[in-house]
């Protein structure tokens, strides 16, 4: 009995400077290469600490001079990638990578995360652990308090975290259109008689090239239609209808979207003469005739206990496709331990061999609601009448009404064509009572009562004030 495990791992590259050419002027003209490269340094090392909820973990002070985390960390990026010098203080590989290590951290953590819980009987299953951590980090911007804290336990986000998506995404928007189509773009939409925080506004812009669209949603329809039409424009018409009639009411606050895009060739092509049909086994035992895509060639590859993994590499190599395949019967227990660091490990391990491959050629569309999926792992707080995303607009009076996550998968002879979309639409919590006032000012009566007997020990009336208490 074998089953395929599809996982697609997007590297890093290095992206352009223009959405960062501010910040990278005014931190070349205050530090030197050698104290950019000790920035850098401090900045990945406080990505892997703090809190957002605690104000004091969003900077790092260098010779007396406060730099805040979010702020530089694309501008460093931009530097380091175009001056050698930083790069070589920096060691450790590219500095893109590393200065994008707390996205990329979050993004592969949440991978099997969400597999874990997704994972249901014999059922395909495919989603883009990129979409939903970029939409959900963005509505993480807005967090505070046990739901900020909530939040990165549950999705492994930090302070950092906002910066460094700012490097992962222009690196992937980055890739030349000769080697991939690879696009991904977010979205805010605040309704247009709300008020959104400037400094929130300013950090999906600026962190997350948000574009910002108010919406009356009083219109329901239309909102929804705008929404939805944007989604399909960005995934190139392969995500249609994400936010179903009633996930938008008339009281929706703010809805946020991700939408990411991709289609390569393979590096080594399948012949379309060689597709043949085969036989598919199951997990629950049938036999399934399918078409199989077949070749010969070298291609990184590795054996370990119970599995089999290869690497497929798209045009140029940039991006991959690894198939992890179980031996007969393990399929179950392969899939409860696999870690992201033990896919790491597989990947580093894989070589150069003659491999006869038959693939699938498959397709794949699926559909989630990630409300329950996500309490699970622990962001209980956020869809409750608890949830503190002040940070968006300075109330308590918001929380995340839904999660929906759609995505379409093509694996045919030529390459792969993949799209997927994440909608976090807000909504507005019943309004916090102001506090009841009790003004005894005037005349009233007491008792003073045993509450566990019920008996009264005292009892009274206060008709007017005594001059004791007014000398």
């Amino acid at each position: 009995m074998k089953k395929i495990i599809v996982l697609t791992l997007l590297s890093a590259l290095v992206f352009s400077a223009a959405a960062f050419a501010a910040d990278t002027k005014e931190f070349s003209d205050k530090f030197g290469a050698k104290e950019l490269a000790e920035i850098a340094r401090a900045v990945m090392q406080k990505a892997k600490s703090g809190s957002q909820s605690d104000s004091s973990n969003n900077g790092i002070t260098f010779g007396g001079k406060g730099v805040d985390i979010n702020k530089i960390i694309g501008a460093v990026n931009v530097l380091a990638q175009n001056n050698g010098n930083i790069g070589s203080l920096l060691g450790d590989g590219a500095a893109g990578q590393g200065l994008s290590a707390s996205a990329v951290s979050a993004v592969n953590g949440l991978t099997m995360k969400l597999y874990t819980e997704l994972a249901e009987n014999d059922s395909n299953l495919f989603f883009s652990p990129y979409s939903i951590s970029t939409a959900l980090a963005m509505v993480y911007a807005g967090a505070r308090g046990e739901t900020a804290k909530e939040m990165e336990t549950a999705l492994g986000f930090s302070p950092a975290l906002h910066g460094s998506m700012a490097s992962l995404i222009g690196s992937l928007n980055s890739v030349s259109p000769e080697i991939a189509q690879l696009h991904t773009a977010n979205a805010i939409w605040p309704a247009a008689d709300k008020t959104i925080l400037s400094d929130y506004r300013n950090r999906v812009a600026t962190n997350y090239f948000s574009e910002i669209t108010t919406l009356d949603y009083s219109k329901t329809e239309n909102a929804r239609n705008i929404i939805n039409k944007w989604v399909e424009e960005k995934t190139n018409g392969k995500i249609k209808d994400i936010v179903s009639r009633g996930a938008i009411s008339a009281k929706t606050p703010l809805a946020l979207t991700n939408a990411v895009y991709f289609k390569s060739d393979w590096q080594s092509k399948f012949e379309t003469a060689a597709t043949k049909q085969a036989d598919f086994h199951t997990a629950g035992g049938r036999t399934v005739k399918t078409n199989f895509m077949n070749q010969t060639g070298f291609f990184d590859y590795c054996k370990a206990d119970g599995l089999e993994l290869l690497e497929l590499p798209y045009k140029a190599e940039r991006l991959s496709m690894y198939i992890i395949l179980p031996e007969n019967g393990k399929f179950s227990e392969i899939e409860k331990k696999l870690t992201s660091q033990q896919l790491d490990s597989l990947v580093a391990q894989a070589a150069g061999t003659n491999i006869r491959v038959s693939l699938p050629k498959f397709r794949l569309e699926e559909n989630y609601d990630l409300n329950e999926t996500l309490k699970k792992l622990g962001m209980v707080s956020a869809f409750g009448d608890k949830a503190n995303f002040s940070g968006m607009n300075g109330l308590l009076d918001i929380s995340i009404g839904v999660v929906l996550h759609k995505t379409f998968l093509d694996v045919y002879e030529a390459g792969t064509e993949a799209a997927a979309a994440t909608y976090v639409g807000m909504k507005s919590m019943a309004v916090r009572d102001e506090p009841k006032q009790f003004k005894a000012d005037r005349p009233f009566m007491f008792v003073i009562r045993d509450n566990t007997t019920g008996a009264n020990i005292f009892a009274g009336r206060y008709m007017k004030p005594s001059t004791k208490y007014n000398e």
